[in-house]
C-alpha cells in the first residue's frame, strides 16, 4: 500500500484513548510517515505526564507576560504542579508534516494542535521527532522545529523557547 490513508479520527493513548481529527492526506511526500504515526500513537498517559514541564512552561512564560487576570480570564482554576495543566489542553488535531530546517528536512514529526485555556489566540502546537521524542512546545505556528538559530544551546536542545528565558526547557 502507498501512502497512509487515514480515517478521519485517531485515539491518542498519550491523551487517554481520546480521538482526533487528522489532515485526511496521502503522506507519499513524508518519507517514513507511518514508522513516525505508530511511533506517536504507542505514546501513553505516561509520556504526557514526562512532557508536563514543557507545557507547563509554555502557561507560565504566557502568564508572566499578559498577567494572571488575562491568562485565567477563561480558567476556573489555577494549575499549581505541572501535571495539572493537562485541563487546560483540548487536543483538536494532529497532522505528519517533513521536517522544515536544515537539519530535520525529509524527517518526519508528527504535529498535535491544541486549544489551551491560558492561550485561545495561539493554541498549543506541540511536535515529535519521528513521532518519538518531543521537538517543539509553542503556539500554533504550523513549525515543527524552532527556527535554526535556538534550536541548540551549550544547555542543551530546546524544546519551549521562552520569552522569559527563565521558561524556556530543554531535552
Amino acid at each position: 500500500q502507498s501512502g497512509i490513508h487515514m480515517t478521519s479520527q485517531l485515539k491518542l493513548a498519550y491523551f487517554d484513548d481520546l480521538a482526533v481529527e487528522h489532515f485526511d492526506e496521502d503522506f507519499d511526500y513524508v518519507e517514513n510517515a507511518q514508522s513516525a504515526l505508530d511511533a506517536f500513537l504507542a505514546k501513553t498517559k505516561e509520556d504526557r505526564l514526562a512532557d508536563s514541564r514543557h507545557v507547563f512552561a509554555y502557561y507560565r512564560d504566557f502568564l508572566g507576560a499578559v498577567g494572571a487576570d488575562w491568562a485565567h480570564a477563561d480558567m476556573e482554576t489555577i494549575p499549581e504542579d505541572p501535571a495539572d495543566i493537562w485541563n487546560f489542553v483540548t487536543p483538536s488535531s494532529i497532522a505528519l508534516i517533513s521536517g522544515n530546517d536544515e537539519a530535520n528536512l525529509g524527517i518526519p514529526f508528527v504535529v498535535l494542535e491544541a486549544n489551551c485555556a491560558w492561550e485561545m489566540e495561539h493554541g498549543l502546537l506541540m511536535a515529535w521527532r519521528q513521532g518519538k521524542d518531543l521537538w517543539k512546545v509553542s503556539g500554533y505556528d504550523g513549525h515543527p522545529t524552532h527556527s535554526t538559530s535556538r534550536k541548540q544551546t551549550s544547555d542543551g536542545r530546546i524544546i519551549y523557547d521562552a520569552t522569559d528565558n527563565q521558561f524556556t526547557t530543554f531535552a
